[in-house]
């Protein structure tokens, strides 16, 4: 059996307008940092990127979440401790940025204008490192390892009324995949078994299967 090669979703408008946003932030700030009369020129594209990149971001966080089914980990200090150790990192790499370029080649760039894109990369990292598991329509993510829509035989729930472990079966004929995913657990509250069997049905394969075990005992929800 054969699938089609699983197709990356479209950047939606909101995302256009989010990169439009960011982009006037990072010019206004520049233009009312550096320029002796640009103060108030700058503050203006500076408001105007904020006007443009808040609602942006808002609406394609929504159009996001349309195209992906995703269950987090259970929040813990070492998720926080990491998140404020990439930050602090950012920070201090951005201030040595515009040192170096200040004292070696004389031009003086605000470190501000780096904490923007750091921002959004300590955002990524730490919407990774909360991923539990992700559904999406090039296959399945579990623990930080993707599995494509191919290789997925079924997955496979077990645990009780606090906790859920999900597991993915691979299909025999899968290709070898290093590292392989591995069991994940996640609370039993935020992955209510029908959710998961929604997501399965609406990004994936029909063969795919969901199973409950419990003991020795599979039930199959899906399909």
């Amino acid at each position: 059996m054969t699938h089609p090669p699983p197709t990356q979703p479209a950047m939606p408008f909101s995302g256009l307008v989010l990169a439009l946003g960011i982009t006037a932030l990072l010019i206004g700030t520049l233009i009312s940092t550096l320029s002796p009369n640009g103060r108030t020129p700058g503050l203006v594209i500076t408001g105007i990127g904020a006007v443009l990149t808040v609602p942006s971001y808002l609406l394609l966080r929504r159009a996001w979440y349309r195209t992906v089914y995703r269950v987090t980990n259970r929040w813990s200090p070492r998720l926080l401790l990491a998140a404020v150790g990439v930050t602090a990192a950012i920070v201090a790499g951005a201030f040595l940025i515009t040192i170096v370029l200040d004292e070696v080649l004389g031009v003086r760039v605000p470190a501000a204008l780096l904490f923007v894109p750091g921002g959004l990369l300590v955002m990524r990292y730490y919407m990774e490192m909360r991923t539990a598991l992700q559904i999406n329509a090039l296959g399945v993510k579990l623990g930080g390892v993707p599995t494509p829509w191919a290789s997925v035989d079924r997955l496979v729930l077990s645990g009780d009324a606090a906790a859920v472990t999900v597991e993915v079966r691979r299909r025999a004929d899968a290709p070898a995949q290093d590292p392989g995913p591995v069991p994940v657990t996640i609370p039993a509250h935020k992955m209510p078994p029908a959710d998961l069997v929604t997501a399965i049905r609406r990004f994936g394969p029909a063969a795919v299967q969901v199973i409950r075990r419990q003991g020795t005992t599979e039930q199959r929800l899906s399909p």
